[in-house]
């Protein structure tokens, strides 16, 4: 979604498919922000300060937006959460990136430690949604798997 016009693309498939909420990883834009576009879909972003790489962002409807309490990065270009409330239930999203198998162990670590973290502090009664891109092959054992 680095280019302008890749915004417009996404929102029209996001309301192609009646969707309320979608969790969007390398959004690529600097900051962290919120716009709401010209057809009432409101985008809010993470990412880096200066550097157009990684990030994560959140596309949601008119009516999801009525819903939305707060927001808030939680890692510059990796992490960020949205609280929503219904009259029923009580809901937070948390988008994530993590880094690439080839990434330092370290930085594996902190982010899946900082995961939990997030996870851990959600509310009591909320339910919980985890989505992004966990760059890692599932499963312990790959073996006679790969693609040649």
């Amino acid at each position: 979604m680095f280019q302008s016009s890749k915004v417009a693309q996404i929102a029209s498939e996001f309301r192609n498919y009646r969707k309320d909420i979608l969790g969007i990883s390398e959004r690529r834009w600097t900051g962290s922000g919120k716009i709401v576009l010209t057809l009432g879909e409101t985008v809010l972003w993470s990412g880096k300060e200066s550097l157009n790489v990684s990030g994560v962002a959140l596309m949601i409807s008119k009516h999801a937006a009525k819903c939305l309490e707060e927001w808030k990065a939680v890692n510059d270009d990796r992490i960020m959460t949205a609280c929503f409330s219904s009259k029923y239930v009580a809901t937070t999203v948390i988008v994530c990136y993590a880094p690439t198998n080839e990434a330092e162990e370290e930085t594996k670590e902190g982010f899946y430690n900082q995961l939990q973290a997030v996870v851990r502090s959600v509310r009591r009664h909320d339910v919980r949604i985890v989505g992004g891109d966990f760059n890692a092959k599932v499963g312990a054992d790959n073996s006679r798997r790969e693609r040649e």
